[in-house]
């Protein structure tokens, strides 16, 4: 059964948009095709807001190459164009890794390597297995895709899918930057029901979650589902566009796009690079060094870890530590907690004009910036704070917005 049916065969060229009519799900909407250098723009914006995690952006251009080579059509669509009974599908790769305890034992049960080391997935990807399963489960394919958060690889792999179905995706995700757990989104700050979702792994294992508490549970046991996996998953979850609007933030893509243009075209060096950045984010640096020393471990479908920097500049004799897990979330200042998610802590090479991602080889050989930059002001309530604020960390401080912090 056709759910929506377009009535021209006209594409807009890239950049560009065409006001094409929808039966069913759409009206008359403007749907922006995206260029290969739209997505790569977008992969840079988005490692200056991701904080640090949202999936690998060397991968996420290469999806992009990808794009280019197949000819499909990438195109998003303005949430506030999509009408009320629309389908939306929410896939991607879940889980972090895995701890050398947990890696030791997957290799003595099963007999075999974790296959997020191999050169080969065992299937393609396993988000869109997840995303075929749970169409056959629904009975219904998707109208529309969404990227539950903002990151490189987040919406990359989501922006293939929809354009090799033949769908958009919608110019927004539910977080303003990326998140370690499920629990730390509008969709559950807004207690958004999901109309089912699905798991799968590379063994083949189909799981078809018919119904959860809530995403705590989504959480718990989708990273036990990934350690036992090997570290990685599928997951694509289904909710219907009237509940899921009251958790989506518009307009983060296209912000992406604008940021990494306007970062890329930047002329007159590394400063001028940086206050373009500053002024489109309205953020600010915290510090600047060299790194020094990285620690990360692996555990539970999580990366924990710290960056330690030392100053140089007007922050020489000064030293900066930032924790992470998945993301940066604290940030300290010779030992005194200076920033915290829920804003967002870059740490930002200038070599490469790219915010850092925790899983890649850490430069130690030049200058960085910690910058700092406001979150979406929705992370500032009390119950937004609860979700995605110091505690949720296990830190006992108090949260100050980046913009109050002292010069």
């Amino acid at each position: 059964m056709a759910l929506w049916r377009r009535e021209t065969n006209l594409w807009p060229e890239p950049g560009q948009t065409l006001i094409v009519r929808f039966s069913l799900t759409f009206a008359e909407v403007k749907i922006r095709a995206l260029s290969t250098e739209d997505l790569e723009d977008m992969v840079l914006g988005a490692t200056i807001l991701s904080t640090g995690g949202g999936g690998s952006p060397s991968t996420a251009l290469k999806t992009a190459g990808s794009i280019e080579r197949k000819g499909i059509k990438p195109r998003i669509v303005d949430p506030k164009d999509l009408k009320k009974n629309a389908l939306v599908f929410s896939p991607g790769d879940f889980g972090g890794g895995i701890s050398k305890e947990e890696e030791e034992r997957f290799e003595q049960v099963y007999k075999a390597k974790i296959p997020i080391k191999w050169a080969k997935w065992p299937l393609k990807m396993w988000s869109s297995a997840s995303v075929k399963e749970l169409a056959k489960h629904l009975g219904r394919k998707p109208d529309v895709y969404l990227s539950s958060e903002l990151g490189p690889g987040a919406f990359m792999g989501v922006i293939e899918q929809a354009a090799e179905a033949g769908k958009p995706m919608i110019d927004g995700d539910t977080v303003g930057r990326a998140v370690p757990d499920a629990t730390m989104s509008l969709l559950a700050l807004k207690k958004v029901e999901m109309v089912g979702g699905v798991s799968t792994s590379h063994f083949g294992d189909v799981i078809v979650w018919k119904r959860v508490a809530d995403l705590r549970r989504l959480e718990d046991i989708g990273r036990a589902f990934s350690t036992a996996s090997g570290g990685g998953i599928g997951m694509a979850v289904a909710y219907n566009w009237r509940k899921a609007k009251k958790a989506v933030i518009p307009k983060t893509l296209s912000k992406c796009i604008s940021l990494g243009k306007k970062a890329r075209e930047s002329k007159g060096g590394e400063g001028k690079t940086l206050a373009t950045i500053l002024k489109e984010t309205m953020g600010r640096v915290l510090f600047k060094g060299r790194i020094t020393d990285v620690k990360n471990d692996s555990k539970h479908g999580h990366l924990y870890g710290e960056y330690l920097i030392d100053g140089s500049g007007d922050y020489a004799g000064h030293n900066f530590r930032i924790w992470f897990k998945n993301e940066n979330h604290v940030g300290w200042k010779d030992a005194k907690p200076v920033i915290s998610s829920p804003d967002t802590i870059t740490v930002y090479d200038p070599e490469i004009k790219q915010g850092l991602w925790n899983w890649d080889k850490t430069p130690q050989d030049h200058e960085i910036y910690v910058l700092g930059i406001p979150c979406q002001p929705v992370w500032r309530t009390a119950k937004g704070l609860e979700l995605l604020g110091p505690s949720a960390f296990g830190f006992d401080f108090h949260y100050t917005p980046v913009e109050s912090l002292p010069s």
